[in-house]
């Protein structure tokens, strides 16, 4: 899946689930850059280790941030691009600031309805999550026609008729 892989990611929230977000993206092809936890852990460091393991053909050395707030999380984004934010609702303004979707993951998620049925557990939740990105990237970063929205790039579409012409006009 080339519209996915190489994405990079931030992911904040509680650090289970950081850890738990940033090894499925990671399987995905995406690079977990920006770590944030609000707490110290030496748990979560080791565990960020086993991602490093998994991303052995790249180099892989993500932005940690323990006992961090969102306002780290937002100064840290000011300097370091990435391509997607996984969290609770409180990462909205900062998703809107940097011109980012927002996966929203965690607790709490109050502007969405629905939100407590939420699952990403076992195998129909981990599948589903899996799409769930894949769509939000597709609807992000790619036109309705599957084109991939650059803002470098222009797509220029020719005219049929005129290029019919020209080879009429060659015979």
């Amino acid at each position: 899946m080339l519209i996915i892989t190489e994405k990079k990611v931030a992911i904040f929230g509680d650090p289970d689930m950081v850890i738990g977000i940033a090894n499925i993206v990671s399987e995905m092809g995406m690079i977990p850059e920006v770590l944030c936890i609000g707490m110290e852990s030496e748990r979560f460091i080791n565990d960020v280790g086993s991602i490093k393991e998994l991303s052995n053909e790249i180099d892989y050395n993500p932005i940690i941030l323990e006992n961090s707030d969102l306002f780290d999380l937002e100064n840290v984004l000011d300097n370091h691009d990435v391509d997607i934010l996984f969290g609770n609702a409180y990462g909205a303004s900062i998703a809107d600031k940097n011109n980012i979707p927002l996966y929203r993951i965690g607790f709490p998620i109050f502007d969405r309805v629905g939100a407590q049925r939420i699952s990403c557990l076992g195998y129909t939740g981990g599948i589903k999550f899996v799409d769930e990105v894949t769509n939000m990237i597709i609807d992000y970063y790619y036109d309705f026609e599957g084109y991939k929205l650059d803002e470098e790039e222009e797509i220029v579409f020719s005219d049929i008729a005129t290029e019919e012409k020209h080879i009429e006009e060659k015979f």
